[in-house]
């Protein structure tokens, strides 16, 4: 009778056990979006105020990116300032998307670099300013200290 019991117990052990390791292996994690990541890297470093950008027109006329509406985007930005942030996150699952994004951010660092660059803080910002694309993700973190704001992005992608 105590072998039966042990033997029930073991296999209800077991079988708990085998149970927990399946939920594991077959749970997708929901996917982050474009506002997450923003809102993770906006908290893990000291930006001055900023702007968030909604309108896809907006963000062309303005800055040379175009997103269509299938991306799930979120910009934030400086209009007008002695300072320079940025940050502009894309989640988009098309390839081809992504490394069009990543030249259109490119072109962008490249513009601020050249034309938007009159004080001590911008030239800071830009010289500090990381450009990236991990998995679906395809960011530009203009800051001083962009490195630490991509360390705790590339924490969650």
């Amino acid at each position: 009778m105590i072998k039966r019991i042990a033997c029930l117990i073991l296999t209800a052990i077991m079988l708990y056990a085998l149970a927990a390791c399946m939920d594991n292996e077959d749970e997708d994690l929901p996917p982050i979006s474009a506002n997450e990541l923003a809102g993770v890297i906006l908290n893990s470093i000291e930006f001055p105020k900023m702007t968030e950008l909604t309108e896809i027109n907006d963000i062309s006329r303005y800055t040379y990116i175009y997103f269509n509406d299938e991306i799930d985007f979120c910009f934030y930005w400086q209009a007008m300032s002695v300072d320079l942030a940025e940050i502009v996150i894309a989640v988009t699952d098309n390839n081809e998307e992504c490394d069009d994004i990543y030249s259109q951010l490119n072109d962008r660092l490249t513009n601020l670099r050249d034309n938007s660059v009159f004080y001590p803080n911008q030239q800071a910002a830009v010289n500090g300013a990381v450009l990236g694309k991990k998995n679906n993700v395809v960011y530009l973190i203009c800051h001083e200290e962009a490195d630490k704001a991509e360390e705790a992005l590339l924490q969650l992608i």
